[in-house]
């Protein structure tokens, strides 16, 4: 009979629910997306805890360890610039994260925070990062060929290192900023990722990640303008020294000439 050909003997036979499967598979995948949200929101602030516990130790270390013993070859003014402004502005910002965090959890603003701290963040950021750019770094150089300064940095390195293992010497420290500047972005973008278009927090996680990619750029491309600047006032001094050296070397020869005549 030409119809048992298409009788496939199951009278009970249901089409599958293709909507609710779906539905199920899109409920699992917001559900990974958020929980993945909230995982690089609790990373994001572990880590800010972390750097500002090295600018604190940093801080503290150098305090007690200058109150103990009289550091004569190394300045301190410099090498520290504004970390203390650093500082209070990451505490700040660290706290006001963790409080919207409790608050708020998985509906926590966080673009909202960072908007309203990008302006200070830049300003701050660009004072510090040039700074450790055009003086910090020439001046740590210069240390290496100064038997003092060498001890002196290496009993500050061996105390720092007592408190937090990871900071191994001054400089693992200093340049804490200006790594931290640039990982702001990277944090932001990849919550953004794991944010829904819809979440009310994803409007100015955007927002937020424009600022302080532009905030990075203002800040690398200042510590370049300065950096310029020093090389080019490096190289008048070079040559206005070595004119004056030309000069005076050739006053010596006019005037022994004249004696010996």
């Amino acid at each position: 009979d030409e119809s048992d050909f298409w009788d496939d003997g199951d009278d009970n036979f249901e089409e599958p629910d293709y909507e609710t499967s779906l539905a199920g598979v899109n409920g699992e995948q917001d559900q990974r997306k958020k929980q993945l949200r909230e995982a690089r929101l609790r990373e994001m602030l572990a880590t800010e805890e972390e750097y500002v516990r090295d600018l604190e130790t940093l801080l503290l270390v150098v305090n007690l360890t200058s109150a103990k013993t009289s550091f004569r070859a190394i300045d301190f003014s410099v090498l520290l610039g504004n970390i203390q402004e650093v500082l209070e502005v990451a505490k700040r910002l660290m706290e006001t994260l963790e409080s919207e965090q409790q608050n708020m959890e998985e509906q926590a603003q966080v673009g909202e925070v960072f908007l309203q701290f990008a302006s200070e963040l830049c300003q701050v950021y660009k004072t510090y990062c040039s700074t450790y750019s055009v003086e910090v770094l020439p001046l740590l150089k210069k240390y290496e060929s100064c038997e003092a300064a060498t001890e002196e940095l290496g009993r500050l390195a061996q105390e720092l290192h007592l408190k937090r293992p990871h900071l191994l010497t001054l400089n693992t420290a200093l340049i804490k900023p200006v790594q931290r500047i640039l990982k702001y972005p990277l944090y932001l973008s990849k919550l953004m990722e794991s944010t829904e278009s819809s979440h009310p927090d994803y409007c100015n996680l955007h927002k937020a990640l424009v600022c302080l990619e532009e905030a990075s750029r203002d800040v690398n491309e200042y510590t370049r303008s300065l950096n310029l600047v020093y090389k080019y006032r490096g190289d008048v001094d070079h040559s206005l020294h070595a004119k004056m050296r030309r000069v005076s070397l050739h006053s010596i020869a006019k005037k022994s000439a004249r004696m010996s005549t």
